[in-house]
């Protein structure tokens, strides 16, 4: 029988404390979240009021506010810094610039294209039950706009779930309505359906080799084999180009682009970051946006109520006792979010300011091939935090800098060697993207003729690397691009 034992062990454990949570997690919200957590703790937390602080000096607010070229304190989070460096203010003035900007204007609530094509088929004179057969294709649409299920599969599921027995003929009026609105090629079941779809209401002679194509030799097409697209349909040349020509134009994914229109509409980036080059002493300049974030204080009437609820004879009653005890809660509460804010406006301060040192030739000149290698762990040694510190700071990050607004996770690429030196793997793959560019499409460049023309321009690298970086880039293989 085993016995127990009883054993004693010292072991280090590192646990964070709740405002080193706070700080942490106030470092990897985006803008907008954060001002609406900003608003979430108004609402819950009596004590803080929105505003400058009353009992601050004007000078106390300018100093408080200009966050953009002071260095970091030594005391900027990471998952080590000690619990008491944590609390050091009672105000939080923002850094907004004096510019005014209206946050409702940056979304508007995207209509979905189900939205569209139901609000299309209510106009229709069509009977109520193709009408409700044609809502249910429409829920069963996927992204792009196809219908991938087999209608044969969806009249079982009508029968399963709800019961009701429906005939093929009467599901097959329903995708036709469907199929009939707008954006022409939704409901298709694939690729090649979709395209003809798109071309049924078009004339002319490009439109019926188009369909020819489409209909006959749509293999051989999608492999760009136009010899055999020609030879089988006897095409000759200039209308085998005209119909090619027409068939790029048509929308592969219907219901996918109508999305991205609507979300690209809807929404407007707003940067976190102003930077800029100062052209007198040629640095980088850092200031953090903040024109959305309330100045935040203290509310001096429940600083007077705490006071007031201090008995002079040291005797307090259970309600006055409570009472102070609400009312220092929620102070120190305020407190620990006023500091965590300064924290985090230091923090990505800091961040922003080192990645502007390291790239600064970049922000002056705009030119891609002078952006200079840099990883997380480089900005993480240089300013002692955490490499998850460094990457919750950049992560959903934007600049606003001569050049455009430009996410902070372009500042970081790897390097690869050059005859000259070191060059940046977004240097190689711009300059992969410009050769393709311009290539002459009747004869694509090979990852082999891509490879030499890279090695003259001073970049060591293997054929392999120039495949990769292609496919990252989105870019198909010479076979694929070729064209008539």
């Amino acid at each position: 029988m085993d016995s127990q034992r009883q054993r004693l062990k010292l072991a280090q454990q590192q646990h964070l404390s709740p405002q080193q949570l706070q700080i942490i997690g106030l470092i990897g919200t985006p803008m907008l979240a954060l001002e609406q957590q900003v608003k979430r703790e108004l609402e819950l937390n009596p004590t803080l009021e929105e505003g400058p602080d009353p009992n601050s000096t004007p000078q106390q607010d300018a100093d408080s506010t200009d966050t953009s070229l002071d260095a970091p304190s030594p005391s900027t989070p990471t998952e080590e810094t000690d619990d008491d460096d944590a609390i050091s203010g009672v105000a939080y003035n923002g850094s907004a610039p004096t510019d005014s900007y209206d946050p409702g204007q940056r979304f508007r609530a995207p209509t979905s294209f189900r939205d569209s094509l139901l609000e299309q088929l209510a106009l229709r004179r069509i009977t109520p039950d193709i009408r409700e057969l044609a809502e249910y294709i429409i829920g069963n649409l996927d992204a792009d706009g196809y219908l991938r299920r087999e209608l044969p599969t969806l009249a079982d599921d009508l029968l399963i779930r709800y019961g009701r027995r429906v005939g093929e003929a009467d599901l097959e009026a329903a995708l036709e309505q469907v199929q009939s609105l707008d954006p022409a090629g939704i409901g298709a079941h694939t690729l090649q359906e979709c395209l003809q779809l798109q071309l049924r209401n078009q004339h002319g002679q490009a439109a019926t080799d188009a369909q020819s194509i489409l209909s006959r030799a749509f293999e051989a097409f999608a492999a760009k084999q136009y010899a055999r697209v020609a030879d089988k349909l006897k095409l000759p040349e200039a209308r085998l180009q005209a119909a090619t020509d027409l068939i790029r134009q048509l929308n592969p994914r219907p219901g996918n682009l109508w999305e991205v229109d609507s979300a690209t509409q809807g929404q407007t980036i707003v940067p976190d970051f102003i930077v800029w080059v100062d052209p007198s002493s040629q640095q980088p300049v850092v200031r953090l946006n903040g024109r959305n974030t309330p100045a935040l204080h203290i509310s001096p009437t429940y600083q007077a109520m705490l006071k007031d609820f201090t008995p002079k004879n040291g005797q307090k009653s259970p309600a006055s006792h409570e009472a102070s005890q609400f009312i220092r809660q929620k102070i120190d509460s305020a407190h620990q979010f006023i500091e965590a804010l300064h924290q985090r406006n230091a923090t990505l301060t800091a961040v922003m300011q080192a990645i502007a040192a390291h790239q600064r030739d970049y922000l002056s000149s705009g030119d891609i091939q002078h952006l200079k290698p840099l990883i997380l762990k480089d900005i993480a040694q240089e300013l002692g935090l955490d490499v998850s510190t460094i990457s919750r700071a950049v992560n959903h990050r934007y600049a606003q800098t001569p050049h455009g607004i430009i996410p902070l996770r372009d500042f970081f690429s790897e390097g690869a060697p050059t005859a000259h030196g070191v060059a940046t793997t977004r240097a190689i793959k711009e300059a992969i993207q410009l050769a393709i560019d311009h290539e002459d499409r009747r004869a694509p460049l090979t990852d082999d003729a891509l490879l030499a023309l890279l090695q003259q321009q001073g970049y060591a690298l293997a054929r392999r690397t120039v495949a990769k970086y292609r496919e990252m880039l989105g870019i198909p293989v010479a076979r694929l691009r070729k064209e008539i």
